[in-house]
């Protein structure tokens, strides 16, 4: 190059300004997929610019965006008052970072030139893009075939493909079962006999209050949290953090009262049974033939129940009024219509089909 060139001298002049100025660094922390138009911060503040006097000033303050990371910006600035907006361009985390190891802290950064020259710095701006649980794990196929042999021995173990899940952390995935409430519900006596469309209606309505009386059963109360099978442990703050805090408290307020702290696997077993046999759920076909398969439910529970505390026979109608207590299960759906509206894409059938 030659040095005497007039784009090798502006790059050392512009230099020499940088240095003697002092660039200068700031930091925020920008959640994904927030919306257009959010202030992020307020550079004039942050970088203490206020306390510049300005009447020595040639022209008024001015902010300009130099460089940014990527072809679409994410933030804009206002160029005379320094305060950072987010764009109408999407924040996703998993597309800015890709390639990026999960356990990275993923980060957008711009440089921001401070005019004019009487008080000229280079500001590098980083913004921390926090993840949420935007992004639904996927299997590699839809269809996942296993071959197991007629010989096969009880409790045999068939791996299946792990599940891809973009997000990190809390927000990837945790664990999966197979939730056999369909094989539970076929071993009650009775269940088989009734019209699919009620074994259907059945299973829609009690699904949630089945699952959530699980998850009370592994409440800690010591520590004030929620172990699951796979040896993971939430406490109440992580759940909140899986944007579902309504549904947290009362799930935790539940599962901490006494009552569910006395009860054995073979009430809660139970009264899941009596949750799924329930005559009272709307658009039965038949609601009498389980008004009979109920009772024999209900008298086996109050025996147990009596045998278990002969010296609390106030513990039957408790634990009985337990089934009629939709709350939580309410809130449940609640929850899921509302993260309906705020996550782009379908919802899993199973889950559509319960609301």
């Amino acid at each position: 190059m030659d040095l005497l060139s007039g784009t090798y001298i502006f790059a050392v002049l512009l230099a020499c300004v940088v240095f003697q100025s002092g660039a200068q660094e700031k930091n925020y922390t920008v959640r994904e997929e927030m919306p257009e138009n959010v202030l992020i911060g307020d550079l004039l503040k942050d970088l203490n610019l206020s306390l510049i006097p300005d009447k020595s000033l040639t022209t008024p303050m001015q902010f300009k965006l130099v460089y940014k990371t990527g072809d679409v910006p994410l933030i804009r600035i206002e160029e005379g008052t320094g305060e950072i907006f987010t764009t109408g361009a999407r924040i996703d985390r998993e597309k800015l970072c890709a390639g990026v190891l999960v356990d990275t802290r993923c980060f957008y950064e711009v440089e921001v030139a401070v005019l004019p020259d009487e008080i000229f710095r280079l500001v590098k701006i980083r913004f921390l893009i926090e993840d949420i649980n935007d992004n639904a794990p996927l299997f590699p196929a839809t269809v996942i075939n296993i071959s197991i042999p007629e010989n096969s021995a009880i409790n045999s173990r068939y791996a299946l493909p792990a599940a891809i899940d973009p997000d990190i952390g809390i927000n990837g995935v945790q664990n999966y079962q197979l939730i056999k409430i369909v094989e539970f519900a076929k071993r009650l006596p009775g269940f088989t006999g009734l019209t699919i469309a009620d074994q259907i209606t059945l299973l829609k309505a009690a699904c949630l209050d089945i699952l959530i009386l699980r998850i009370c059963t592994r409440y800690t109360p010591e520590q004030d949290t929620m172990p699951f099978s796979d040896g993971l442990t939430l406490n109440r703050t992580q759940m909140h953090n899986a944007r579902i805090r309504l549904l947290t408290d009362l799930v935790f307020t539940f599962a901490s009262q006494p009552l569910h702290l006395e009860m054995d696997d073979t009430e809660t077993g139970l009264l899941s049974t009596i949750c799924l046999i329930c005559g009272d759920c709307q658009d039965l076909e038949e609601p009498t033939k389980l008004d009979k398969l109920q009772e024999p439910l209900l008298e086996a529970l109050k025996i147990y129940i009596r045998k278990r505390r002969p010296s609390k026979p106030h513990m039957v109608p408790k634990i009985l009024m337990k089934i009629t207590d939709h709350s939580i299960s309410a809130k449940g759906a609640e929850s899921v219509i509302t993260l309906k509206m705020e996550i782009s894409g379908s919802m899993p059938p199973l889950i559509q089909e319960m609301l």
